[in-house]
């Protein structure tokens, strides 16, 4: 079987380099992920992702959340939650479903 496959005779010759070109790709992508990274750490607020919330969607730790609004008065009832700093589920039908 050896015996039938075509020996090669050295290097292919009629290479190009494709380094370069994937590099400025590379480049520019890190370029690009910097740029997002800034702007989103500029206009979001990365504590909402590290901050748990519990099953009512209170931020956990945080002071004057909105409870509740009473659609009839506009009046906003708001809960300080700096005594709860761990996540607690109050309502564990949610987790089921």
């Amino acid at each position: 079987m050896k015996d039938n496959l075509p020996e090669k005779q050295g290097m292919v010759m009629d290479r190009i380099c494709t380094d370069v070109i994937f590099c400025f790709i590379f480049v520019v992508f890190c370029v690009g992920m910097v740029g997002i990274s800034g702007y989103a750490l500029a206009m979001g607020d990365p504590m909402a992702v590290l901050t748990p919330f519990d099953s009512d969607g209170n931020r956990c730790g945080y002071p004057d959340q909105t409870m509740y609004v009473d659609p009839v008065t506009g009046l906003n009832e708001t809960r300080d939650f700096t005594e709860y700093k761990f996540k607690v589920f109050t309502n564990l039908d949610l987790l089921l479903k």
